[in-house]
């Protein structure tokens, strides 16, 4: 298996969310794309940008507290990446 597929398992994964009706069955499998996004990303060698702590917002009926940064380009995403190592809780500006 090519690691390209656990990237479009992740996408898959959310999109499916988008079907949920019941808020708890939307947090856990918006979750659990998420974390398949943080895992190709670091098998990918690249260093996702989770930005946490943001000021509660309602989405879909569920309170949500932070997002993985991420840019599109036609129809595609790519995670935003650092040039350099730095040090977790770094600030995003």
């Amino acid at each position: 298996m090519t690691i390209e597929y656990l990237g479009w398992a992740a996408t898959t994964v959310f999109v499916a969310s988008y079907f949920c009706t019941r808020s708890s069955v939307l947090k856990a499998v918006q979750m659990t794309g998420a974390l398949l996004w943080v895992v190709y990303g670091l098998c990918i060698g690249a260093s996702p940008v989770v930005v946490a702590n943001l000021a509660p917002r309602k989405m879909r009926g569920i309170e949500s507290n932070g997002m993985i940064l991420m840019a599109e380009d036609g129809g595609r995403l790519f995670f935003v990446n650092p040039d350099d190592k730095i040090a977790p809780g770094s600030g995003v500006s």
